[in-house]
């Protein structure tokens, strides 16, 4: 019924925007906030309010998301996070549930696929693209996850496109 009584009070400030302000409106923002930890997923709501709001979680995965495809050492990741490397590790697996070596490969190697598919790169355009030292190196990593050369992947791709539907 609180709850009822809240959005009844949110409706009648949208119907009346003429009427609607600023202060009004960080107020039923708190409103709904105080509303929401004393429900019964008081806990669940105060874990989503932490990190929703958690200035460093968000600088982190910033941090972690715009290296993704630079050739970036996990050593280099946890100074730019202003953290030890265990500390890093510790915080990456927390929110990624993922180590970082794995997760940041199967980020590359996925968008490598994407670009065989749609782009006309070459192998080394592709390996830097990505973030892999070498052309080699990348060549190795992809046949590892996906059973075939980039290069075979590549033709395969092609194959697909140029096959008449219903054959």
């Amino acid at each position: 019924m609180i709850l009822g009584n809240y959005i009844a009070g949110i409706n009648l400030y949208l119907e009346n925007q003429h009427r609607f302000n600023i202060d009004i409106l960080h107020v039923k923002i708190k409103e709904i906030f105080l509303l929401l930890l004393q429900s019964k997923k008081a806990p669940e709501v105060s874990t989503l309010l932490r990190n929703l709001f958690a200035e460093r979680t968000n600088t982190f995965k910033a941090i972690v998301e715009s290296h993704l495809y630079n050739d970036i050492s996990i050593d280099d990741l946890a100074i730019l996070s202003n953290m030890s490397v265990s500390t890093f590790k510790r915080k990456f697996r927390l929110i990624y549930k993922d180590t970082p070596a794995h997760y940041i490969l199967s980020k590359r190697l996925k968008r490598a696929e994407g670009l065989l598919s749609a782009s006309e790169l070459s192998m080394n355009e592709i390996s830097d693209e990505i973030g892999f030292k070498t052309a080699h190196q990348f060549s190795k990593k992809f046949k590892e996850r996906y059973g075939l050369t980039p290069t075979k992947f590549r033709l395969n791709q092609i194959g697909k496109k140029l096959t008449p539907i219903g054959r």
